[in-house]
């Protein structure tokens, strides 16, 4: 009676739950595709997660794939990269730790990747044996605030807390965990959660959302996402299960059952799940209960996808990737294809080719007629937003509609005739060419052009038109751009429109623009038309600050962990690189930064400033990079440091966020360098303080010597004052007693010597080469003899014997003043009067005109 009364209350359950379910195929649920064609190593995709930088990581079956909106990169796999998991045997997960750690786990299998160095780690195990946890490894599991918990045969391990929980196995098969305020919860096999109190490490309570009857039902694999009121929950058995766990009432919701798997889930900061099947995608608001399933997805080209859904994701920029087993990955974001694309697979024969919509036409019960190179067609739509078009005879168009089709508006202003004309509510005239948009205002009478460079989307203007709220649109032959009037400064910017916004791939048709009564505008061109509704435009905030992608150095690029010139330049990987030192000779420098911009990568616009070198922000438009990639060049930097900051948005002027930056120190060259400086500092010091004992030295030579030539001047006045009184009393010399000494004796004989060595030298003072040889030979001694005697009587050399009474001639002759130095020189042997004076201020300190002037003074 129980088994039967609780089959009842089930059936009423399900009958209730699904009644507000619709299988919808919502005509704004569009998506782009993302396969091998755009680089993804492989369409089977089995798990996606963003990383805390911004960039996608995708794995597949067979590699790992990161993506950052511009390229994609592969981390390739080897077999000793592979550990054992002994007791994992769920769907593939991937997580990332704080550590900047990938951790990846499949059955039976777990494997870690540095994305710091963007390589696998060989033997996952050594890092745990590294953080001190013994024996193998069972299970790995992250929690809600990425640490890391460890199933072992001792129980649960937090490695950092140090915290061990015991007899986890009581409640089953641990199979998924999560935390919050203190708590841990543990998810079971059985369907059951138990909680743990984390600062006592004791089990808190247990419960479970169903029976112990319907355990088989859901106990092979678990999927756990918290969620602002507690935490989420897929399961899988013989049945899909979808379940909500609140903490706080310790109670279990049923939000799903399906007779099929459930692969993934994922939950908006709105508390909207996300959920992949092996069927399709499940759409549910978990705050009004409403769910919409989506058995087929419907891509941009009209193409409609019926494909195992393997897993999505809901990223940051509130986009939802999709991966599918065999087709790769479909990407929405409701922002995107804000026109609404009509192309030739809407008109009622597909097959028109070279089909064009010429222009527009609205009768009085706002009805939308198109006129095409094909005919006339009526516009429809319906309550559910599907839209649609029929083929309509000319005959049953009323003669307004006719009129405007016919209406023949002229393009020619100032004589010069344009592809479109429009004169705005401010009276300013826009005039669309092939090459710019031009702009006369009033007060400008020769007109401004507006350019790619200036921000519009193409330079080939074909129709101009403002709606209600007075923006003006203008369509080219690549896209659409909203011109922007700043109110207070007038000034004008441009906002633009491409693909991935739903406008047209081909061109559009010159003055193919029109709005309709209640505000729709509708832009006609090659092979289709577009319809926008400007008030439901959004442009979402762009929060990833851009990514660095690579760094070059005269062109070529540099690679993380890699030796140039025994120097490793990048030891991470470029995303993770905050500051760079290069020698001075690497100073030709290229950057090249990437967005993250998903929603629509050519709708980007760059700022950036090197510090140092620029002295403002310099702003790009997205004509200028193709909105995807930023390449910055800067050549031949000085040696110094230096600041690159670069930022991006989605909207114009709208910088949110802190920069990306990246440090720049130029090392200078060693002769440069401030070791350099240190030397050259101390080889100043020794040089000058060489040249300063050396100039002293000399010095104190010449002034030594200038003494002893006064001594030698004053024993030579001397010797001929003694040689004059010697004559006097030689006489009486002969008188002197026999008994003198030798030593006595030798005086007078050395006085005789030096008198006779006068008389030669004053005999022959006149000559200038009279030399020491020449004196020497007169004197009938030997040269040495000669030095030794007058250095031992004088302590002089004989060369300075005679130079010194040479100038005693030459003072005697100044003191007379008859003769000129010339003369002067000449008498006394002297080869010239500057040799003379120069000699003359050596031994008396000044020139002899000054010594002469002097003499005169004292007399």
């Amino acid at each position: 009676m129980n088994k039967a009364f609780k089959k009842i209350i089930n059936t009423l359950l399900l009958i209730l739950l699904f009644s507000n379910i619709v299988i919808s195929q919502n005509s704004n649920f569009i998506f782009s595709p993302l396969n091998t064609t755009h680089g993804l190593s492989d369409n089977q995709v089995r798990f996606i997660l963003q990383l805390v930088d911004g960039r996608m990581v995708f794995t597949t079956n067979g590699n790992v794939n990161i993506y950052d909106g511009f390229k994609f990169q592969y981390i390739h796999r080897r077999e000793k990269d592979v550990t054992t998991l002994k007791n994992y045997d769920g769907h593939y997960r991937v997580y990332q730790s704080k550590d900047s750690l990938l951790w990846i786990k499949d059955q039976y299998k777990l494997m870690c990747i540095d994305l710091k160095v963007e390589k696998y780690i060989h033997e996952p195990n050594k890092i745990f044996q590294n953080i001190g946890v013994k024996g193998p490894v069972l299970d790995f599991f992250l929690d809600d605030h990425k640490r890391m918990w460890l199933l072992t045969e001792k129980g649960l391990i937090q490695p950092e807390t140090n915290t061990l929980i015991k007899n986890i196995s009581d409640g089953g098969k641990l199979q998924d965990l999560g935390s919050d305020k203190g708590f841990l919860y543990l998810f079971y096999h059985t369907g059951e959660v138990i909680c743990y109190d984390l600062n006592t490490q004791e089990k808190v309570y247990g419960v479970s959302p169903y029976d112990l009857s319907e355990i088989k039902e859901f106990d092979r694999t678990s999927m756990v996402v918290k969620g602002k009121e507690g935490f989420y929950q897929l399961r899988n058995g013989y049945k899909g299960g979808f379940f909500f766990f609140n903490p706080k009432t310790k109670n279990w919701k049923t939000i799903l059952e399906t007779s099929y798997t459930l692969n993934t889930l994922v939950i908006t900061n709105e508390e909207r799940a996300y959920v992949s099947t092996l069927k399709g995608v499940w759409d549910i608001d978990n705050n009004s209960g409403v769910k919409n399933y989506f058995p087929s997805l419907k891509k941009i080209n009209g193409e409609v996808v019926n494909t195992d859904i393997s897993t999505l994701f809901y990223d940051q920029q509130g986009a939802l990737w999709i991966g599918t087993y065999n087709r790769g990955l479909l990407y929405f974001h409701p922002s995107r294809f804000s026109f609404h694309k009509m192309g030739s697979s809407y008109f009622p024969n597909s097959n028109l080719k070279d089909l064009s919509v010429w222009s527009f036409a609205e009768d009085e019960f706002g009805k939308i007629y198109l006129s095409t190179n094909f005919g006339y067609y009526e516009y429809h739509t319906s309550t559910n937003d599907s839209i649609y078009l029929t083929s309509i005879n000319e005959k049953m168009l009323s003669e307004d509609v006719l009129g405007q089709f016919n209406k023949k508006e002229s393009n020619t202003y100032k004589n010069k005739t344009y592809n479109a004309l429009f004169t705005d509510s401010r009276n300013w005239v826009w005039a669309g060419t092939s090459d710019g948009l031009k702009l006369f205002t009033p007060e400008d009478k020769i007109g401004k052009t507006f350019y790619v460079e200036q921000g519009l989307v193409n330079n080939s203007v074909h129709a101009i038109i403002e709606d209600k709220n007075k923006q003006m649109w203008v369509t080219t032959s690549n896209g659409i751009s909203k011109i922007n009037v700043d109110i207070n400064s007038q000034e004008i910017y441009f906002t633009n429109f491409n693909y991935f916004d739903g406008t047209l791939s081909g061109e559009y048709l010159n003055s193919s623009a029109f709005e309709s009564k209640n505000g729709t505008l509708f832009f006609g061109g090659v092979d289709g038309f577009n319809t926008l509704s400007p008030n439901r435009i959004s442009v979402p905030d762009l929060p990833f600050k851009p990514l660095l992608r690579s760094i070059k150095v005269h062109g070529n690029k540099i690679e993380h962990q890699r030796t140039y010139g025994k120097k490793i330049i990048l030891s991470q990987a470029t995303p993770f690189v905050n500051d760079i030192t290069l020698n001075y000779n690497d100073n030709f420098l290229t950057f090249d930064f990437s967005s993250l911009n998903y929603i629509n990568p050519e709708k980007t616009y760059y700022r950036y400033q090197m510090e140092g070198v620029d002295k403002d922000w310099v702003t790009l438009q997205p004509g200028y990079t193709a909105g995807k990639l930023l390449t910055l060049n800067y050549t031949n930097l000085e040696p110094g440091e230096y600041s690159l900051k670069v930022m991006s948005s989605n909207k114009v002027d709208v910088w949110q966020g802190k920069p990306h930056k990246i440090d720049v120190t130029i090392q200078p060259p060693w002769w440069k360098s401030p070791m350099a400086y240190v030397g050259y500092l101390l080889a100043f010091i020794l040089i000058t303080s060489g040249i300063l004992y050396f100039y002293l030295s000399y010095t104190k030579e010449k002034i030594e010597q200038h003494h002893r030539e006064e001594i030698l001047l004053l024993r030579i006045r001397n010797l001929i004052e003694q040689r004059k009184a010697f004559e006097d009393v030689q006489e009486k010399q002969e008188e002197i007693d026999d008994s003198a000494t030798e030593e006595q004796l030798q005086k007078p004989i050395d006085i005789a010597f030096l008198n006779k060595a006068i008389e030669i030298v004053e005999k022959n003072i006149n000559i200038p080469g009279y030399s020491v040889e020449e004196l020497s030979s007169d004197l009938n001694m030997e040269r040495t003899g000669l030095y030794k005697k007058l250095t031992k009587l004088l302590e002089e050399s004989p060369s300075l014997f005679i130079r010194n009474l040479r100038l005693k001639k030459a003072e005697q002759l100044l003191l007379e003043g008859d003769l000129t130095i010339a003369e002067i020189a000449d008498r006394v042997g002297f080869s010239s009067s500057s040799y003379l004076s120069k000699c003359f201020r050596e031994v008396y300190g000044c020139n002899p005109s000054k010594y002469t002037e002097n003499a005169k003074k004292s007399t």
